[in-house]
C-alpha cells in the first residue's frame, strides 16, 4: 500500500535533545576486584588441589563479563584447581549446545580465551525436589564437578518482583536447569517466582557445593560499579541487599506519561524481554507495577547482538518491516514456550518504514489533535537513558528536574532515502 498518501496529513513534533545525569558509583577495575577478593577473602581453605570448579555463566549484555570469568578461573588455577566454564542460560541459544555455546564465545569467553575447557550441555540430572516440593534439575556436565562458582549481574528481573529477582538464584535455579528446568520453573507461572527463585537457588547452592558465587553491579551507563563476592550461607539475602543498589541505580524516562515512546533498537542483549518493561511501563506477566504509562510503542530496529532474536516485539504497538524480516523466530519461540508466555513474542502492526511507523502512531493516537500536543519520546534502547530527544510538549515537565537538561532544539526528524531515522 502506498502508506505516504494514508499518512500524508500527519505532522510529527518538533524534537529537543535532553541529557540526563543520574548520581552513580564510580566504574571499578574488575580484574583488579576480583584478584584482591580472592587474596582477602577465605576462598583458599575451600579449593582442593585438583578440585574441578564448574564457572557456570550466562545472561547476554553483562559489562566486563569476559574479564571477571578470565579473573575467576585464573585464581581459581592459582589455587590448585581444575576450573571449567559452563553455560547456564536455560534455553537460550536456540536451546542447543552449540548455540549456547556460541552465545558464550560472543561474549569473549571460549576456550582459547579463557584456557580452559567450555562444556556445553542441554542434559540435566533430577536433584529435587526443592524444600516446598518442587521438581529440580541441574546441568550434567556441572553435576560432574566437585563444586560450582557463579558469575553474574544483579539487576531487577524483567517480568516480576520480589526481594531476589535477576541474579545469581535465578541462574542456579533457571540458568544451570537448562530448558527442562528452566520450563519446569516457568510452568508455576511467574507469579510463583517470587518464592521459587530464592527457595531454588539456596537448594541448589547446598545440594551442588556452591563455593561462592560473584554478583556484577552496573549503572545507568551499562559500567560495572561493584563485585561483590557473596557466600554459599544467606545468599539470598545478601543478593536482596545488592539488588536494592541495583535498582536505584537504574535510568528512567523523566516524566510519568508519553503519548509515543520510540526506541531504536530492542535485542537480548540490552534486556531479556529486548527492552526492559521497568522502563517502558509495559509487562507480559502481571505480578510487577508499572512506574510510567506509555500509550503507543514503536520499535525501529534489532540491534547487532541479538542475533535476529526479536523478544519483547510484542510489548510494542508498531514496527518496521526490518524488524520482521531479520527476526529469527526460531530462538525467540523457544524463549517464550520455556517462559510459558506468547504475548511478547507477537509481531505489531508492521510499517515499511520508520517515518510512516513513527506517522503511524501519531495517526493512532486517541484523544489528541496536533504535533505540538504530542507528547513523544525517542532513546536509542533501554539502557541508554543519559541522551534522547523529546517533544516540546514535554518541555514543561522536564523543567527543574534534577539532572536533566535540555540541550539542543527544536530539531526537525530527517529521514534517509529509505524512510530510516537519522
Amino acid at each position: 500500500m502506498d502508506w505516504k498518501r494514508f499518512l500524508e496529513d500527519v505532522e510529527l513534533p518538533p524534537m529537543y535533545r535532553l541529557r540526563q545525569v543520574f548520581p552513580s558509583p564510580a566504574p571499578v577495575d574488575v580484574r583488579a576486584e576480583i584478584d584482591g577478593a580472592f587474596k582477602d577473602w577465605a576462598i583458599a581453605g575451600a579449593v582442593r588441589p585438583g578440585m574441578r570448579v564448574a564457572v557456570a555463566v550466562g545472561s547476554r549484555g553483562v559489562a566486563n563479563l569476559a574479564a571477571a570469568v578470565k579473573g575467576i578461573v585464573h585464581n581459581l588455577q592459582v589455587l590448585g584447581a581444575a576450573p571449567f566454564i559452563v553455560p547456564a542460560m536455560g534455553s537460550h541459544g536456540a536451546s542447543t549446545a552449540e548455540g549456547q555455546t556460541a552465545v558464550l564465545a560472543g561474549m569473549g569467553i571460549d576456550e582459547r580465551r579463557m584456557g580452559v575447557p567450555v562444556t556445553s550441555t542441554l542434559d540435566t540430572i533430577d536433584i529435587g525436589p526443592s524444600p516446598s516440593g518442587h521438581p529440580v534439575f541441574f546441568d550434567a556436565a556441572a553435576a560432574d564437578a566437585d563444586a560450582i562458582v557463579v558469575v553474574n549481574r544483579i539487576k531487577p528481573h524483567t517480568a516480576f518482583q520480589g526481594p531476589v529477582e535477576s541474579g545469581i538464584c535465578k541462574m542456579l535455579a533457571i540458568g544451570l536447569g537448562n530448558q527442562r528446568g528452566a520450563g519446569a520453573l516457568h510452568s508455576l507461572g511467574m507469579g510463583a517466582f517470587r518464592e521459587m527463585i530464592p527457595e531454588v537457588g539456596e537448594y541448589v547452592a547446598r545440594e551442588r557445593h556452591l563455593l561462592f558465587a560473584v554478583g556484577l553491579l552496573e549503572n545507568h551507563l551499562h559500567q560495572t560499579v561493584r563485585v561483590a563476592f557473596l557466600r554459599p550461607d544467606g545468599l539470598a539475602d545478601a543478593e536482596a541487599g545488592l539488588l536494592s543498589q541495583a535498582r536505584a541505580m537504574m535510568g528512567r524516562i523523566p516524566v510519568p506519561h508519553l503519548h509515543i515512546l520510540v526506541v531504536r533498537e530492542i535485542g537480548k542483549d540490552i534486556s531479556g524481554e529486548g527492552m526492559d518493561p521497568n522502563i517502558i511501563g509495559r509487562y507480559v506477566t502481571s505480578p510487577a507495577t508499572a512506574t510510567i504509562e506509555i500509550q503507543k510503542i514503536v520499535v525501529l530496529g534489532l540491534s547487532p547482538g541479538t542475533g535476529g532474536n526479536a523478544n519483547g516485539i510484542g510489548l510494542a504497538d508498531i514496527t518496521t518491516r526490518r524488524v520482521a524480516d531479520k527476526t529469527d523466530y526460531v530462538p525467540m519461540y523457544i524463549n517464550a514456550l520455556t517462559a510459558r508466555y506468547c504475548d511478547h513474542v507477537k509481531m505489531p502492526l508492521t510499517m515499511d518504514t520508520d517515518e510512516d511507523a513513527m506517522k503511524a502512531a501519531v495517526k493512532s493516537l486517541w484523544g489528541l489533535s496536533g504535533a505540538e500536543r504530542v507528547k513523544m519520546a525517542i532513546i536509542r534502547n533501554t539502557l541508554e537513558l543519559d541522551d534522547m530527544l523529546i517533544s516540546a510538549a514535554l518541555l514543561p515537565e522536564v523543567a527543574g528536574t534534577p539532572g536533566v537538561q535540555v540541550t539542543e532544539g527544536p530539531l526537525v526528524l530527517r529521514f534517509d532515502d529509505e524512510g530510516r531515522l537519522e
